[in-house]
């Protein structure tokens, strides 16, 4: 009778098992956190180094002095001079961003060091430099952000050390003394361009930019003296020219 009462209740707990297990709430495993990333926010000062090519293309009129009785020789009387010339630009700068929504509107300064500059003889006794040795801006920027890239545009002021200088040997030959006209030094102009900068991460960004500048006609004068007469040249001249570089940022207090 034990037997036929256990394996009855074998059967009945086989039978039932199922059910009541059925009714039982089922534990799953927690989902894995998903990982996303906020969105970037461009708001902060900024300081880095750029790098790349500027041209300088200088044009100019003058007139050299006349000879002993004032005469002048129509090969040499007047003249005119237009030089292309490109050189490596290497420099650094600084600016500050403030982002509302997707728009950003900063500052930047800039300022880097240029070899763009050439030299010759323009005419039979006019020996002339043209070139940049340095060039600046300082600049608005006002971009679109698609979260970690940021597209601007940006204008304002240029400043260039420039080296244009014109010399006049005319009549004296080696033998004479010769003041050259300089529209050299510091000389401010504007400039406009465009540009895409990247966040690599919260602090560092790259970026990718073209500017164009222009600078003022300026004028100069030249002499040249025997030691018994003097003669006075001039000339009158003008800078512009394109940027193209890349630059590396650091940007402080990074989210």
């Amino acid at each position: 009778m034990n037997k036929t009462f256990l394996t009855a209740a074998g059967v009945l707990s086989a039978a039932f098992t199922p059910a009541i297990a059925a009714d039982l709430p089922v534990r799953t495993a927690p989902a894995a956190p998903v990982m996303t990333l906020a969105p970037y926010n461009w708001t902060g000062f900024y300081a880095g180094v750029n790098a790349g090519f500027v041209s300088a293309d200088t044009s100019g009129t003058g007139y050299n002095p006349g000879g002993p009785t004032g005469a002048c020789w129509s090969f040499d009387c007047s003249f005119s001079t237009s030089d292309s010339t490109t050189g490596v630009l290497l420099g650094g700068q600084l600016g500050y961003n403030f982002q509302s929504g997707a728009f950003v509107f900063g500052v930047e300064g800039d300022l880097g060091w240029t070899n763009a500059n050439s030299s010759g003889v323009t005419q039979t006794y006019t020996y002339a430099k043209t070139g940049l040795d340095a060039l600046g801006t300082l600049r608005l920027r006002l971009g679109y952000a698609f979260d970690r890239v940021l597209v601007y545009g940006t204008g304002g002021l240029a400043f260039g050390n420039l080296s244009n200088k014109y010399t006049d040997t005319y009549w004296f030959g080696p033998s004479g003394s010769y003041s050259p006209a300089k529209n050299d030094g510091w000389q401010v102009g504007w400039t406009l361009g465009a540009g895409v900068e990247y966040a690599i991460n919260n602090n560092w960004t790259v970026k990718a930019e073209g500017l164009y500048y222009a600078f003022d006609k300026t004028s100069g004068v030249a002499t040249s003296s025997s030691g018994i007469d003097t003669y006075t040249g001039g000339m009158r001249s003008d800078t512009n020219g394109w940027v193209g570089r890349i630059g590396l940022n650091y940007r402080f207090g990074g989210l």
